[in-house]
């Protein structure tokens, strides 16, 4: 049975989605969905060690997608 975190998750994505749609943009890359639903998840967490666990993933998520290679 899905928590009402992942129910939440899900309902955001699909307003992401149908805002997406609306305004007339292509779908993102793969890379970048995944930081939006990082951020997502990064915002929703209350545990202060998950949270810098979290940020520190998508730092490097996004210096991959950023081409950076000073980590």
């Amino acid at each position: 049975m899905p928590t009402p975190e992942d129910i939440a998750r899900q309902e955001t994505r699909e307003v992401l989605v149908s805002l997406r749609d609306a305004l007339g943009q292509p779908p993102l890359p793969v890379g970048m969905r995944l930081c939006v639903e990082g951020v997502m998840d990064l915002l929703g967490e209350q545990d202060v060690a998950k949270r810098a666990a979290s940020r520190d993933r998508l730092d490097a998520m996004v210096a991959e997608l950023d081409g950076r290679t000073d980590l």
